[in-house]
């Protein structure tokens, strides 16, 4: 049983924050990125942070697990956003407001699988591999889209033997 008021609204707030659909307000051809994931097949790159500063597109942030940022931003929804938004132009003042600091300062919107920026990130991460010295490296992109609604990307990077000067 609950007693005390910090755990009444904790799961008052997890059960709002739950009942807000990931996949509500995408398009019947769009597919929610869950996961972008680079992996080295052979080798250890230099510094793998390098590899993830080039990628073009990825996932929402999460905190503990749950994508918390993103649930903010769909409890408000679009249409009271934008007349929030033009409300406040036609008064002369900055954009403000609980739903407009709900959707834009604390949350974030759904990040949307995109195929160009997928291939884009691959080429990148290519370019990068050969310009620190890895010639013969090879980037392949897998799209796990099983889930109708959801697409996981996976990064294959095969780095091959390091080149120097001289050889």
């Amino acid at each position: 049983m609950l007693r005390n008021w910090w755990q009444i609204y904790g799961l008052s707030a997890l059960v709002v924050l739950s009942s807000c659909s990931v996949t509500k307000r995408l398009g019947p051809e769009e597919r929610l990125l869950n996961k972008v994931q680079l992996e080295v097949l052979d080798g250890i790159p230099d510094d793998l942070a390098d590899y993830e500063d080039v990628l073009r597109q990825r996932s929402n942030s999460s905190v503990v697990g749950l994508r918390i940022p993103m649930w903010f931003n769909l409890m408000v929804s679009t249409t009271a956003l934008e007349e929030s938004k033009r409300r406040h132009a036609e008064r002369g003042k900055e954009p403000g407001g609980i739903r407009w600091w709900l959707a834009e300062r604390m949350g974030e919107p759904p990040v949307v699988y995109d195929a160009l920026l997928t291939e884009r990130s691959r080429m990148n991460v290519q370019s990068l591999a050969r310009r620190k010295g890895y010639l013969n490296a090879t980037c392949v992109s897998i799209v796990d889209s099983l889930d109708p609604s959801r697409a996981s990307v996976t990064l294959q990077l095969e780095l091959g033997h390091s080149w120097t000067i001289g050889e």
